[in-house]
């Protein structure tokens, strides 16, 4: 599984579904990001993943459960209330790639107005699973008794 892809398949979304907003993969500290334009901008964020315990002794497969945010920013509240709305109703369910679960929506946050802005977080998540590539022990050669 590739988050990348992921991430992808979920900008792809909003943007089919809200062509007028200006959505983009970054990394940048939303908090103080001041949007180039008037438009609804939406920020894609990989915050981290979660791993379970391996599943086996055999070859090492984990439960992995990615965490990605969404990050409304606008000038009036109105405005982001009305795209968080949006955004909720087209990511919420959404299969992603390798992954086993839809994406699932854990929480909002309204971090307040700052440099002008309303700025909203949704909280998502889905579940893929990590597999570990086997390793070859052949190129390796054991120390010998002296």
């Amino acid at each position: 599984m590739e988050i990348l892809s992921v991430m992808n398949s979920v900008v792809t979304r909003l943007r089919e579904q809200n062509p007028e907003m200006d959505v983009s993969i970054s990394s940048v500290d939303t908090h103080k990001y001041i949007p180039q334009t008037q438009q609804v901008t939406v920020i894609i964020n990989y915050s981290g993943s979660l791993f379970a315990m391996p599943e086996s002794s055999d070859a090492l497969v984990q439960q992995q459960t990615l965490r990605l945010t969404a990050t409304v920013i606008v000038g009036k509240n109105c405005d982001a209330l009305n795209a968080l709305d949006r955004i909720r109703s087209a990511l919420g369910g959404l299969q992603l790639p390798d992954c086993d679960r839809l994406l699932w929506l854990e929480k909002e946050i309204n971090t307040g107005e700052s440099g002008g802005f309303c700025r909203y977080i949704l909280e998502m998540a889905t579940i893929s699973r990590f597999i570990a590539e086997p390793v070859s022990y052949t190129h390796l050669t054991l120390p010998t008794k002296r």
